[in-house]
């Protein structure tokens, strides 16, 4: 987007409205990571892994 600015353009980011599903997760992840787009639908799913993972480890301790 940077780039696209120095040239004089008029660039907007808007966020992404996307599914988040098993077969394209770690693709939406590496776009976020790496190359700055607005996922946010991705953080989403990431707090349900971190409450996934602390009821399976609350689950096993019982």
């Amino acid at each position: 987007m940077q780039a696209l600015s120095a040239t004089g353009l008029d660039v907007e980011q808007v966020p992404s409205a996307g599914i988040v599903q098993e077969h394209n997760e770690r693709y939406l992840r590496t776009k976020r990571d790496r190359m700055a787009h607005m996922l946010d639908h991705l953080q989403l799913n990431e707090q349900n892994e971190s409450l996934e993972k602390t009821s399976l480890t609350s689950a096993e301790e019982a």
